[in-house]
């Protein structure tokens, strides 16, 4: 009996279905509350643990001869958070490492133009040297300015290969 007891205080019995009578149907979907009824007897019911609010301890020392006490303190309640309109959103820092590779990347195509004016022409290993990049990009940086129309390929392959301006 004593378990009994115990186990009504700390769970609280919830109908799994309310039982509605058939002439209440209409009422309820017309959005009308009074229309339930009480669950029937042969409801089964669900035991839902009811816990208590949860607490921190602290403990606050004191002189050596007296033990220390315990003092029990509310859980602070976490306060929802405004987003501050000054700082940068994810998408907005992308956008913004985007532009600042795409710079990055016109000014050293223009090094390469520069290059081709001051010299004449230009070849992929002069590019890999001149900017301190693979030869996967360099090729890439002067495929890029031949699409532009600003550089033109003179030879086919290999060494033999070099870009001058169009």
């Amino acid at each position: 009996m004593n378990e009994q007891n115990e186990a009504n205080q700390t769970h609280q019995l919830v109908p799994t279905e309310l039982a509605v009578s058939e002439q209440a149907k209409p009422a309820i979907l017309a959005g009308e509350n009074e229309a339930l009824t009480a669950p029937s007897p042969e409801t089964p019911h669900i035991a839902i643990p009811i816990n208590p609010p949860l607490q921190t301890a602290t403990i606050v020392p004191r002189e050596a001869s007296v033990p220390a006490k315990v003092v029990a303190t509310p859980t602070p309640q976490i306060e929802e958070t405004v987003p501050d309109p000054q700082r940068a959103t994810a998408p907005d820092k992308a956008a913004k490492a985007r532009a600042a590779i795409q710079s990055k990347k016109r000014k050293k195509l223009e090094r390469i133009l520069e290059e081709v004016i001051a010299k004449g022409s230009i070849s992929n290993n002069e590019v890999e040297k001149l900017l301190g990049v693979s030869d996967a990009t360099a090729s890439r940086y002067l495929v890029a300015l031949q699409k532009e129309e600003k550089l033109k390929r003179i030879g086919k392959t290999g060494k033999a290969v070099r870009y001058e301006a169009a």
